[in-house]
């Protein structure tokens, strides 16, 4: 598709094919429906540099690369058209949210089995993993350090707040992974924070739901998790699948380790258990034995 062409070659487009890719990335509904002239007027560029921004992108020409665009304008239109005929406005609302999140899972599925593979080994290899979330993103990042850690993964969650950020980025090194979460393209302040750990070695892992994010252009590995909403507030639904899917292949591929962890597990959950439960009953005979000695008096 033509953001994932976009993506790849965004860092090295001139000013003149930037502003063309931004325009495609961010009002690619309006791009749909533009001829090159057209589009070339809005972002005050020639005919002629649309056409060859369409060549650098990959394409023939510009007829194959608009013809992409429309197709996902026409996806994301079947998908609205699909909802049932008069249903009110709330249930419309909920059945176009669950739309969406199919199309944006469905999208994801179409990251390549190299790119999943290389995002693994990266993690499996680390020496440790760092995760940054932006917005919506904190959560999912929140939920992807605690599954590493129960996989005896050394992960941590990199401050927001420059100054703390700036000591913690004294200790990242060659063979850190550092993994960004932006559900939308306001990721401005995550995207310095990974390149100044992209600087220092770490390899960046980038799940983002917009190209337009500059995770997208900063990641060494690049996980698209779209997250079109039906409202206002952006879609993590697929950014947690994929991490939740990335933590049941690293689970996998760590069966042995992971069935001792387990193991441990249990036996300390039961040991905490079994210490609460004691000490709940001490307290328990301790108050009863201060009410005996001590009764309390009523009038």
């Amino acid at each position: 598709m033509y953001r994932e062409r976009i993506a790849q070659v965004y860092d090295q487009l001139s000013p003149s094919y930037r502003r063309i890719a931004d325009f495609l990335l961010n009002r690619y509904r309006e791009a749909a429906f533009m001829t090159a002239a057209e589009l070339g007027e809005v972002v005050d560029v020639d005919t002629t540099t649309v056409v060859r921004c369409a060549q650098r992108l990959g394409y023939k020409g510009y007829p194959d690369l608009i013809r992409d665009v429309q197709l996902q304008v026409k996806d994301e239109l079947q998908s609205t058209y699909a909802l049932r005929a008069g249903a009110e406005q709330p249930t419309a609302t909920w059945q176009l949210s669950l739309l969406r999140d199919i199309e944006n899972l469905q999208q994801a599925l179409a990251i390549a089995p190299d790119t999943l593979r290389a995002a693994i080994d990266a993690i499996n290899s680390a020496r440790r993993v760092w995760v940054l979330g932006a917005g919506y993103g904190s959560a999912a990042a929140a939920l992807f350090i605690a599954g590493l850690k129960f996989l005896g993964i050394w992960a941590e969650h990199a401050p927001t707040e420059m100054m703390a950020q700036a000591v913690e980025w004294t200790q990242v090194a060659r063979g850190d992974v550092v993994v960004g979460v932006a559900p939308s393209a306001y990721a401005g302040e995550m995207a310095a924070a990974l390149q100044a750990a992209r600087d220092r070695g770490a390899r960046i892992i980038g799940v983002f739901g917009s190209y337009a994010s500059p995770l997208a252009r900063i990641a060494d590995i690049k996980l698209f998790t779209p997250a079109v909403g039906a409202g206002p507030h952006a879609s993590i639904t697929a950014a947690i699948a994929l991490l939740t899917a990335l933590l049941q292949v690293i689970a996998l591929a760590r069966a042995s380790a992971l069935e001792t962890q387990l193991a441990e597990f249990q036996h300390t959950y039961q040991s905490l258990a079994t210490y609460r439960e004691r000490e709940a009953h001490e307290s328990g005979l301790l108050l009863s034995s201060s009410m005996e000695a001590d009764p309390i008096k009523i009038g």
